[in-house]
């Protein structure tokens, strides 16, 4: 039994051989196993639409994954932030908390999109928060599907203009410090439940690490913080795929492939 990381497929009817590489990676998962989505699986989301064969695809995999045993979990992603806890459970997977800190083979994960960690970039921060609001969302969901529709199409338009390897790190990079503070915060949450009181007397502490995805970097970086051992950083999917895997000892791969090798 293994825990599986993937982030940022942007998975759309434009994009077939992505949709196709999913379906291949889900049907290898085996009984027992757990799949974290850490947001962006679909290229942009506006309800559950019957006549989108991403959503389609998506819902007969992991339905098929469900019943050899596979546990699917979602995490929200900036493109997918309208999936509410009905849509996911329509789509087989279990929506989790933005920031999620997971407890496994004496490991200590904090997993989540990533986009939160970019808090230099303070409009697109401002715009998160609007479009998290119960109310705008509400509205939204009012809307025609046709509407919404055309409003995704503008989205996904604009995201094409956007490359996050081409832009200003320092305003749209991950902040370190951001990082630090939420993975402290979870951490002392998840002592206090479990009655920890310090790590130091612990005869095998657990390891602690972070995994997001959001800025499309295949990635990996050690000690760059007191607060946990290592961050991985998830790449998108697209000419290669990537994903973290746990397994029941601890063991952790961070892998990257060219997509062709998958379907």
């Amino acid at each position: 039994m293994a825990a599986f990381f993937i982030a940022d497929l942007h998975l759309s009817v434009v994009c077939p051989e992505l949709v196709h590489a999913f379906e291949k990676f889900a049907d290898e998962l085996k009984d027992g196993d757990e799949l974290y989505i850490l947001g962006d699986l679909f290229n942009y989301f506006i309800g559950i639409d019957e006549h989108d064969q991403a959503q389609v695809a998506v819902k007969q995999s992991l339905e098929s994954a469900r019943a050899r045993g596979v546990t699917t979990y979602f995490v929200h992603g900036n493109r997918d932030f309208l999936i509410n806890k009905e849509d996911a459970l329509k789509l087989n997977m279990t929506l989790l908390e933005d920031h999620v800190l997971i407890n496994k083979s004496n490991t200590l994960i904090l997993a989540t999109h990533g986009d939160s960690f970019c808090t230099n970039d303070l409009a697109y921060q401002k715009y998160a928060k609007t479009v998290s609001n119960p109310l705008y969302q509400f509205i939204f969901r009012c809307l025609p599907m046709s509407l919404r529709r055309n409003i995704g199409q503008c989205i996904r338009n604009k995201s094409k203009e956007m490359n996050y390897q081409r832009r200003d790190p320092n305003i749209y990079g991950i902040v370190v410090a951001s990082v630090s503070e939420t993975f402290t915060s979870k951490l002392n949450i998840f002592n206090q439940k479990h009655q920890i009181s310090s790590e130091a007397g612990q005869v095998n502490p657990p390891h602690k690490i972070v995994v997001h995805g959001h800025i499309h970097d295949f990635s990996q970086f050690n000690h760059e913080s007191a607060a946990y051992d290592t961050r991985y950083v998830l790449g998108d999917w697209g000419k290669n795929y990537s994903y973290l895997k746990l397994d029941d000892n601890g063991d952790i791969s961070f892998v990257e492939m060219t997509l062709n090798l998958l379907i």
